[in-house]
């Protein structure tokens, strides 16, 4: 049995809450009397104390409460989820780090086709009742129960007794259950390591009431008077909104990590082109999904005496896509990878702050492999296409506006290459979907990474998703292996052997990691934006100072 005892965070006590009081400055609230009558710093109560109010700003509106039925389809939404009910575990540096939430622990078991996890005994949800592993065994059966009007299964095609969609089969035994209040199971239908589980699928496993739910017909769950004022076991408890702009949470004061010294979250929904400008009017004091800002608005920030920091996880992944139907030579592929001035193009379009990828690994992750690095060489690269018999035809490359310059360079660098290169600008959905049916040969796409070592798998190739499209059978068995692998060693050393094919293949050209420039707000302490990468925040753990 493989074990990963990682309960190494002690729970904060709830009773020992600070009330300190806040100073309002007078520069902060001159400037707030031009803004919404509910911006930044305090709000006096009528006995004359002062709450402390912690507001965050969301650049798209959430949807519904219901986690498993999304309406806006938005990270944005997963980030509001995850304050008012609660997770297995909590994520930071984009995976890199997984620790305790609702649970304390985990391990593998039933030589890799289950996981076990131990429960915080005092999870609670909000209305005092004791959140247990007969909830989070009752959330999954809800989600996998053949009437259910979810619109989304998350995870349960995965488990045993479920087919392809993940919905229950008759007369067999489910994957999930509680074997007692605090120990909850889940078995495979093929062998899965916990961590990969947890960094899969542990943003959105949300945990429901089952002593509020357990009695609605699953084909009426979206109907339930529940979701319009949702109990949950998460850090935070729904207050009041209103709809499509501003939302109030206060802290779940029955929360098993405790929680900060904060009276309410309020979020608020803002143009996302004036982030900048109200986090330095002090009209917000952090932004979901993190407080980042651009490399050109650095200076401005600092000389209004905020601290900004560049983040340790270069997270997002800058790649050329290559449809390898129009291309299938991988000599040519090779080519197109050897033109490539990486270092150039980082250091006109990200000011020099990313980092050259050689593969989709991250480069803070074991499974990254600087061996794979593909220097440029525009003499191998017009080597290769004389072997390969070149044509000299024009690839088609399409790309959106916004990524017009480092597609500009791309193309020079290709052509210097001796490569001819036909430049379109379309939109991201006109872009894949000419790549999925042929119409482009070439394509530039940006994603957010994380730790999951096959993240990466449902990005490309770029016409995966055509109907006649057949997996090739080495990358598919590479995949298979690798997700069936439970020792770490054996896992770090089979997904670098798998890197190195997939550069020998060049399906894909990866450019750039790139990671962000944080803001740290001085008037709120303990605020961990790498984690809001991942749509979890440590609220429980921050402080208005």
């Amino acid at each position: 049995m493989d074990k990963r005892n990682l309960c190494g965070r002690a729970s904060a006590s709830q009773g020992g809450r600070l009330r300190k009081s806040l100073i309002a400055l007078s520069l902060i609230a001159s400037l707030l009397l031009t803004l919404t009558a509910c911006g930044g710093g305090a709000d006096g109560d009528n006995d004359g104390t002062s709450e402390k109010v912690i507001n965050m700003a969301f650049t798209t509106a959430w949807g519904s409460f219901n986690p498993y039925y999304s309406t806006s389809t938005t990270m944005y939404e997963l980030s509001l989820y995850d304050k008012i009910f609660d997770k297995l575990a909590f994520t930071d540096m984009a995976g890199a780090d997984i620790l305790p939430r609702a649970a304390t622990r985990w391990e593998s078991a039933d030589d890799g086709k289950a996981a076990i996890f131990y429960l915080n005994e005092n999870a609670s949800w909000s209305d005092g009742e004791k959140a247990t592993a007969h909830d989070w065994a009752f959330t999954a059966n809800l989600l996998a129960a053949p009437d259910s009007a979810f619109s989304t299964r998350v995870f349960t095609n995965i488990l045993a007794g479920t087919d392809a969609d993940g919905v229950r089969i008759e007369g067999e035994t489910f994957g999930a259950e509680a074997i007692d209040d605090t120990t909850f199971k889940l078995t495979f239908k093929e062998v899965t390591d916990p961590d990969d589980f947890l960094l899969h699928y542990n943003r959105k496993f949300l945990v429901l009431p089952e002593h509020l739910l357990g009695n609605v017909d699953p084909a009426k769950i979206l109907d339930a008077e529940f979701w319009k004022n949702p109990v949950g076991s998460g850090p935070c408890v729904y207050v009041s909104q209103i709809t499509g702009s501003e939302m109030t949470l206060a802290p779940n004061p029955y929360y098993q990590l405790g929680g900060g010294n904060w009276d309410k979250l309020v979020l608020r929904v803002l143009d996302s082109a004036s982030r900048l400008t109200v986090l330095l009017s002090g009209e917000i004091d952090m932004i979901a999904l993190g407080a980042n800002i651009s490399p050109d608005n650095v200076p401005t920030a600092e000389a209004n005496g905020f601290e900004v920091y560049e983040g340790e996880t270069q997270n997002f992944f800058m790649e050329a896509l290559i449809n390898e139907k129009n291309i299938p030579d991988a000599r040519i592929r090779q080519a197109l990878h050897y033109a490539v001035d990486k270092d150039a193009i980082i250091a006109s379009a990200q000011k020099d702050v990313g980092i050259p990828a050689y593969s989709y690994e991250m480069v803070n992750t074991v499974y990254h492999d600087p061996s794979l690095a593909f220097p440029r060489d525009v003499e191998k690269a017009k080597a290769l296409l004389k072997e390969a018999g070149y044509d000299g035809r024009a690839y088609t490359f399409a790309f959106a506006s916004k990524r017009e310059n480092i597609a500009s360079l791309l193309a020079q660098q290709w052509q210097e290459a001796g490569i001819n290169i036909n430049m379109v600008i379309v939109d991201v959905a006109t872009m894949f979907s000419g790549l999925t049916s042929g119409a482009y040969d070439l394509g530039l796409s940006g994603h957010s990474a994380s730790a999951y070592s096959l993240w990466f798998e449902t990005e490309f190739p770029a016409n995966n998703t055509a109907p006649d499209y057949v997996p090739d059978p080495v990358r598919a068995d590479y995949v298979a292996r690798i997700g069936a692998t439970i020792d770490k060693d054996a896992k770090i050393a089979l997904v670098q052997e798998y890197q190195r094919y997939l550069a020998e293949q060049t399906w894909f050209i990866p450019i750039y990691f790139v990671g962000e420039y944080w803001v740290k707000t001085s008037r709120v302490s303990g605020i961990k934006n790498s984690a809001s990468l991942m749509c979890n925040d440590n609220v429980w753990e921050w402080y208005v100072n």
